[in-house]
Order: C-alpha cells, then structure tokens, then sequence
C-alpha cells in the first residue's frame, strides 16, 4: 500500500549544517530510520510512522538525495503503542522484517517491487513474537530471525514469493534465554550468522553469541553456536549489531560492564575468536566508561570509536582506537586518539564509523544542555593523523538520536531521529564528501586523462575501468557506485574528438 506523508520535496542533498535534509517528517514521529544500500546508485530509507500505530515505512531515493517513488510505502499495517526494533535487509528489492498486528503481534517479512509497490508479505512466527531481524544473503535469500517465547527462531525465504525453506523454523537456544540480535551474510555468502544475547537468569550474565546457519539448516558451528566473549556481561538491552567483513570473518564491537568498557572481536569462517577470548579492549586503562563502540575494518586494520565518559562527572568525550588484526596491536595509543577531547558537557552520544578509501568517517552527537543536540564529524587514516578535521554536520539545535552511518558514492550519509523529545519528531541526514563537504557528490569529469578533449584516450580509460560491480572510479561520471553503460553514455555525450 502506498500511503501519502509528508517528506521532503527534495532536490539533492542540503549543502548547509544549519538545515540538514528532512527526509521524513510530518504530524506525530517519524522515528527508528533506517538505510540500505543496492549498490548500484539507490538507497532505501525506512522508518516507524507513529500517527497510524507505527507503521512501518519504505522509501527509495538516488545517493543524490532524490526520491524516485511518488509516496513512501506501507510495508507492515499496525496498531502498536510503541515500538520494536526492525530490520531493513541490504540490497534491492527492499524488504524488512518487522512485527505485524496489534493484540497478538507476529514476526512478519514484506518485500517491495522496483516501483515501490508491495511485493507479498510473509509470517514467519506463531504470535507474540517479538524484534525481527532480518536480511538479504547474496544468493538473494531474505533471512528472518525473530524471538519467540525466549528463544530465537530463523527462518529463509525466496525472494520471489516469500515461501519457506524450512518446514519448521530453526530454533536457537534451548535452555534459558536467546534474544535475537543481528542477521548478516556468512562468508561463503549464501548462508546467514544470527548473533543473539543469552541469559540463564533474568540477573545473570548477558553473553554474546553467534550461529552460522547453512541454506539447507546445517550449522558448522554446532547448534549450540560460539560465544563472541567469554565472561562478562552485556549491559541490560544492549543488542550490538556486527557486520560482515569478507577477508577476515565477522566484526562485533560491544562494552562490557563492570567495569563499562568497549571491545572488538572477529569470528573467522570457522568461528573461532581471532582477538582473543575476551576481544580486544579499546584501551588497557579502566578509570573511565567507554561504552557505545562503533567499528569497520578494511581487513588489515579494526577502526572503533565509542563515548568516554568520566564516572559521577559530566565530562564526556568521543575517543577512537585502530587495531592491526595480524598482531592485535593498538596503533593510536594506549589511550586512543581523542576525536572529541574530555570536556564538562552534558553528553556525547550516537558515535557511528563508516570507513572510506581515504580513512575512517566518524561521526557523533554533541549535547550542551538537555535537547540541545548537533552533530559533528571528522575523517582520519589508518595512520590516525587527519584526512578533515572536526566539524558541524547538523548545527541546527534539537533532540537528535538513533545516529546511523551509511556509505555512499564518494561519501557517507548521517542520519537520526530529530526533535525526539517534543512530541513529533522527523528523520533528517546529511551527505558529508570524501573531502568533507556537505552535498550531493561532485561530478566527475569525462575528460579522465584532464587533457582538454573528451575523446578516444577517455574512452579507452573508461574501457579499462569498466566493471559493472560497486566500487569507486574516476570513470564513475554519474556517480552510483559502478563504471558502466550508463557513464558510457555520459562520456559520449560529450564527446569532442
């Protein structure tokens, strides 16, 4: 179903900190965004709309910032009084998973035509489940994992029509509690890792987890799965989400309490611990919180930002660390390397990485007073000396939450919840460039060779650069990601020789 709401009629990304771009908005919230990437010059936004029940709401826009459907789309129907967390899957078509229904809510997954349209939406669960999580594995499968009683469940669907693999879903967890955290793509790619949270009591140690799941349901690494850490525990509703790092295995940033500290771990292929049995701290040094972590990788390093935090003070700071994976050792200091120095401030908060060919995005928000958000970031190489120094990415002055980073083209895209606190709230996002500016990404010239003539020598480096798999290039004259016949047609276009 396609339901009008008001969202900005935008026209690329704002070039200003003062006014970052309204990309939804209207009466009541708009809250919980999240954004996805198809690699090939589209994004998709979605959210939680509040003034029907919390629909959940999908819309498509070009990495310019341009919408290409009319109106956002109802993806689940519901009458909720408040929210869960949901998934939006990677890649095109779109889907989520998300609970559906009000009284008795069921884990549901919808997916989307190319034109925005509603494909079919599946129910995964018996009722009363809760947090679906969910996506896309490369051989196109949609993945769902859902809690359900107090285990979690998985389920794989085809992409064309939603039906189920399995006859029953897989079961993860057996003896006290499994929360579902995370889906992400194996490293073969056609099977999933479910990470979950598990508990035996309701005031024991929450642990880490994870499951690798197999398109026929078989699970190398046992059913039982592996543990991320090994003791510790989780801060109460803390669900870290990880990532999929295809040359060393799967990244997970969390923090521990007890002391609140902040670690980085990788599971390679066969599940073992590759930064020892607990991770690797952020720092060695425990006077101070560090909590919130944020992480990427490139394979050769693990790049982690996260909130420092002075105990029973209101000095706050936002501190980064780079990790060499072969030797596991800390490469900014023992201390990290302060992106945002100790200050008395009433808050940092929502530190978010993205990494990029030139170094590693960083991204947070700054509170003065309570309510009086911005957000800042900064860009630093593996070396941690500076790419772009820190500064305004939203100045305008409100709630902000929920920061996420995503990749685009020749930069990064922030987004958060805005105005929080007042009642409505909107979603807005800012496109920061590979030099730091703000705006929609600069074109590159067809005279790839800069001799003053577009022609036969441009042609032949278009030629070489041709690859039609996302990636970064000079010869990427339109800017989606991918050297292709469309920037073969841009090149022709201007063709003088």
């Amino acid at each position: 179903m396609v339901m009008p709401i008001l969202l900005a009629a935008m026209s690329g990304w704002s070039t200003s900190a003062s006014s970052p771009t309204l990309l939804a908005g209207g009466t009541g919230e708009q809250v919980q965004p999240k954004l996805a990437w198809d690699g090939r010059g589209m994004l998709a936004l979605s959210w939680y709309d509040a003034p029907s029940g919390y629909d959940v709401m999908v819309r498509q826009l070009t990495t310019d910032g341009d919408f290409t459907w009319p109106a956002a789309t109802m993806a689940m129907n519901n009458s909720f009084s408040s929210t869960q967390d949901y998934q939006l899957f990677r890649g095109a078509p779109w889907a989520v998973a998300s609970q559906q229904g009000s009284s008795a809510p069921v884990a549901a997954v919808a997916s989307l035509n190319a034109d925005g349209t509603l494909a079919w939406t599946k129910t995964v669960s018996a009722s009363s489940a809760s947090v679906p999580k969910g996506n896309q594995a490369d051989d196109g499968f949609l993945w769902s994992a859902w809690v359900e009683g107090s285990n979690t469940r998985v389920q794989r669907l085809a992409q064309a029509d939603g039906g189920s693999t399995f006859a029953a879903p897989i079961q993860i967890g057996t003896t006290g509690s499994a929360f579902a955290a995370d889906v992400e793509p194996s490293l073969s790619g056609s099977g999933v890792v479910v990470s979950t949270v598990r508990y035996s009591t309701f005031s024991g140690p929450k642990v880490l987890w994870a499951n690798l799941i197999n398109p026929d349901g078989s699970q190398p690494w046992g059913t039982t799965g592996r543990q991320v850490f090994s003791t510790g525990s989780l801060q109460f509703g803390n669900f870290p989400e990880f990532q999929r790092v295809p040359s060393i295995g799967h990244l997970f940033a969390y923090y521990k309490t007890s002391p609140l500290q902040s670690y980085v771990q990788v599971l390679d292929a066969q599940g073992n611990r590759l930064f020892g049995t607990e991770g690797f701290g952020v720092t060695a040094d425990t006077a101070r919180e560090r909590t919130n972590p944020a992480a990427v990788s490139d394979g050769t390093y693990v790049y982690v930002c996260w909130i420092e935090h002075t105990p029973n003070s209101s000095i706050y700071g936002v501190y980064g660390q780079c990790f060499d994976v072969a030797t596991g050792t800390r490469q900014w200091g023992a201390s990290g390397l302060p992106l945002a120095a100790l200050e008395t401030v009433y808050s940092y908060s929502g530190a978010v990485a993205h990494l990029r060919p030139e170094g590693v995005v960083f991204g947070w928000v700054r509170s003065t007073a309570f309510g009086q958000d911005t957000v800042e970031a900064m860009c630093v190489n593996s070396g941690g000396a500076t790419v772009w120094n820190r500064r305004p990415v939203a100045s305008n002055v409100s709630p902000k939450g929920r920061m996420q980073a995503h990749g685009v083209p020749y930069g990064t895209v922030l987004l958060w919840e805005d105005g929080i606190t007042q009642g409505t709230s909107d979603i807005r996002g800012m496109r920061i460039g590979s030099d730091g500016s703000l705006g929609p990404a600069v074109r590159p010239s067809p005279d790839l060779n800069g001799d003053g003539t577009v022609d036969g020598a441009d042609l032949g480096a278009l030629l070489t650069a041709w690859s039609g798999e996302p990636g970064e290039s000079p010869a990427d004259l339109n800017a989606d990601g991918a050297v292709d016949g469309a920037d073969l047609g841009a090149l022709l276009t201007a063709w003088q020789g």
